[in-house]
């Protein structure tokens, strides 16, 4: 969700071009990287995979708590710096929770286990997408019928939710009060998700940690094989 919505509020809020908001989620991804490739290797050393997931899940609520403070004049550091905090914490989680999944099964399940975790995170993508959009259309036509009296914010909520090019042709005060409309939802957006953030983080505190296999040799001789030998 927030993938999706950053961007998005770059675009309408920012008027940034699609290439310039896409630019802007470096920080983000750079923050992911990091986590990833550091965790990848310190998993690879110390065999143990259960406290990345849950330090990552820690971080997720405080980022979305930091962008709901988010507003029309948000300094792009600050943005930068909470994209580079939410990277991080996504950065612990992804990787690891395919690696838990891949290394709780026996191999010859490897693929479907894959699969199974591309296919879930897939569908809550998707959810998540659509419920998040539902509730910004949602919150924006609240603080639209709060800032514009009668059936002003109703039409104009309308009407931006069908097409972001009627903002043009609103007088200058009215897209001020439209732009802070939409970051007053880009907000109660981050702030619905914060929950969600926390239940992901409880879900993980259950996560069941097992012996890392590290090869075949190991996977065989956990399970009682006699691994192959080449002639």
């Amino acid at each position: 969700g927030a993938l999706i919505f950053l961007p998005e509020y770059q675009q309408i809020v920012r008027g940034d071009s699609a290439t310039k908001s896409g630019l802007m989620l470096l920080p983000l991804i750079v923050g992911l990287m990091i986590t990833s490739v550091a965790s990848g290797r310190i998993i690879s050393k110390v065999g143990k995979y259960r406290i990345f997931p849950i330090i990552g899940t820690a971080i997720l609520p405080l980022a979305f708590w930091l962008f709901s403070h988010i507003a029309v004049d948000t300094s792009r550091v600050l943005l930068g710096l909470w994209m580079l905090i939410l990277g991080a914490g996504i950065g612990m989680v992804m990787p690891v929770l395919t690696l838990a999944v891949q290394n709780s099964v026996e191999r010859k399940y490897l693929g479907t286990a894959t699969s199974t975790v591309t296919f879930f995170r897939s569908i809550g993508s998707s959810l998540g997408a659509a419920m998040f959009g539902a509730i910004l259309i949602n919150r924006l036509s609240v603080h639209l019928g709060q800032a514009l009296p009668g059936d002003a914010g109703a039409s104009a909520a309308k009407s931006l939710s069908h097409s972001l090019a009627s903002l043009k042709q609103l007088p200058p005060s009215t897209v001020h009060i439209v732009l802070n409309s939409f970051a007053q939802s880009f907000h109660d957006v981050f702030l619905i998700g914060i929950p969600f953030a926390v239940l992901a983080f409880i879900v993980t505190l259950f996560l069941r940690e097992t012996p890392l296999k590290t090869s075949t040799r190991d996977e065989a001789a956990g399970e009682g094989l006699e691994p192959a030998h080449d002639n």
